[in-house]
């Protein structure tokens, strides 16, 4: 990992949770949260007066493209950068303010009584607001103290201080997350933090905190883990089936019995996806004679931009187009290029990021049979 990248990860993780595009724990309720009556003032708002201002509940947001109505908690008017929101009976532990015609969205951990919000510095006056601007702070510091001491890439030094600095990192993220698992920071934090989980870390967080298991975005978690279980190494390949303009397409139809198949998803504006591309097609013809069959899926993206990319650079194996979330979800993918090589037999041999990885099981598993 280069330093610029893993400065801008850090940055990214506190900037994300500012700014995105008591009970005891495990006590259960119906919701996240217990209902709250609250008002929220939220100040510095660069925006003109009578600009529509939003609430809405982060976590039904979970899975949606845009901004959904049906997760919108309130609304009210900016008048002299100021927007007041007054809200009674939320379960939303978790909500994500927005402005008409502004890209910044930032996040809120609202609490019973009074709240206030600053816009501009992304900080806020309740007890949750302020742990989570120290949490935000501690990684800062943590990533500036890196920029000047981290050793050169590709030194033995590197990859140490790079592990230290990350498990770093986690702690302080771990550590908020635990101490605050029976209010919406702590939810967030899980949320936030699922992706670098397997599946028993977060069923081991869950049952500290079972009511955490009442968010929608943890319930995908969960169940994104079970496919992810029912869709890696060992297991059979999962069909799906594309239907776009009056045109049905299955993966059956490109995964030949007796053979050994590569499959790719992938998208056009995806770099480490074409780079990929333009690996396997190079070497494409001494594959194909070696038996592997490929097939790619285009995800996440319209028909047209992929036929508009192919066209500049066609490839010699078909593809499956314009299959936005469909297999992505059936297989719990979340990252692309994910790539799967598929037996002779229908059985998932091989599942990585790596095309090299998936290559270099499919060059083990042809010197292994013949």
């Amino acid at each position: 990992m280069k330093l610029s990248s893993l400065s801008a990860l850090v940055m990214c993780c506190a900037m994300i949770a500012s700014c995105t595009d008591g009970k005891k724990q495990g006590e259960m309720s119906e919701g996240i949260a217990d209902p709250m009556d609250y008002t929220l003032t939220v100040t510095n708002i660069d925006a003109g007066d009578s600009t529509l201002a939003y609430l809405y509940d982060y976590d039904a947001l979970a899975g949606t493209r845009n901004l959904a109505p049906e997760a919108l908690i309130d609304s009210a008017y900016v008048v002299d950068s100021v927007a007041k929101f007054n809200v009674n009976g939320s379960t939303a532990p978790v909500v994500l303010f927005s402005v008409a015609n502004n890209g910044r969205r930032c996040l809120v951990f609202p609490e019973a009584g009074e709240n206030s919000y600053d816009f501009d510095s992304s900080t806020g006056s309740g007890t949750l607001a302020k742990k989570f601007s120290a949490m935000r702070d501690s990684v800062n510091a943590v990533a500036l103290a890196a920029e000047g001491n981290i050793p050169n890439p590709g030194t033995p030094e590197y990859e140490t201080y790079v592990d230290s600095l990350m498990a770093l990192l986690n702690k302080i993220k771990t550590d908020v997350m635990y101490e605050n698992l029976d209010n919406g920071l702590g939810y967030y934090m899980v949320v936030s933090m699922v992706s670098d989980m397997k599946s028993e870390d977060l069923d081991s967080v869950v049952a500290k905190a079972p009511r955490l298991a009442n968010g929608k975005q943890v319930q995908n978690a969960l169940e994104g883990f079970k496919k992810l279980a029912a869709t890696s190494a060992g297991c059979k390949y999962t069909d799906f089936t594309i239907d776009n303009d009056s045109v049905k397409v299955s993966l059956s139809e490109y995964v030949k019995p007796g053979q050994y198949t590569l499959v790719d998803f992938w998208a056009s504006w995806c770099g480490p996806c074409k780079r990929a591309i333009a690996s396997l097609k190079q070497n494409y013809e001494e594959l194909s004679n070696k038996g592997l069959n490929v097939v790619g899926v285009a995800v996440w993206e319209d028909a047209e931009a992929t036929r508009a990319w192919l066209a500049d650079n066609p490839l010699p194996w078909p593809i499956i187009l314009d299959a936005q979330t469909v297999p992505t979800d059936l297989y719990a993918i979340k990252g692309i290029p994910t790539m799967l090589l598929i037996g002779p037999d229908g059985t998932i041999l091989c599942r990585s990021y790596s095309d090299e990885e998936v290559l270099e099981a499919f060059e083990k598993a042809i010197s292994e049979n013949k």
